[in-house]
């Protein structure tokens, strides 16, 4: 996407976040039909131009990634959406999934099923009653 966007987490230097931010206003404005439809140019501008003066200090991609879509926002598109490069994704960490589908029932949980790979002890249609406590088969 922007040039700066090799690896996910990575810290961008303040001079990076500028010459970034300085490109997308410079794509918007050349490309963006509609870029004036909600607020005038002056507005635009002034917008532009306020956001740019936040930019101090270095932040890692994330942050920009939530900078730039904030602007965006601001601007009142709701087609207009920042997207991440091909590798970005790739080298996001992975969010920890509970690893169990389950059946609430009178403040108990049953596993209906155990997505975790490799792993027999945890069957389904037993009833889970806490961290560190026995299990018991549903009949």
């Amino acid at each position: 996407m922007f040039s700066s966007f090799q690896l996910f987490g990575q810290t961008l230097t303040t001079n990076q976040v500028k010459e970034d931010f300085d490109t997308l206003r410079h794509a918007l404005e050349e490309a963006h039909g509609g870029l004036y439809r909600l607020h005038s140019k002056s507005e635009i501008d002034q917008l532009f131009i306020q956001q740019r003066k936040k930019l101090k200090e270095p932040m890692d991609q994330f942050q920009f990634y939530g900078f730039l879509s904030k602007l965006l926002a601001d601007i009142g598109d709701g087609h207009m959406k920042l997207e991440f490069d091909e590798a970005s994704p790739a080298s996001m960490p992975k969010p920890l999934l509970f690893p169990f589908r389950i059946l609430t029932e009178k403040n108990k949980a049953i596993i209906l099923s155990n997505d975790t790979k490799n792993d027999s002890v945890i069957k389904p249609y037993k009833t889970w009653n806490g961290i560190n406590k026995s299990e018991q088969t549903l009949c």
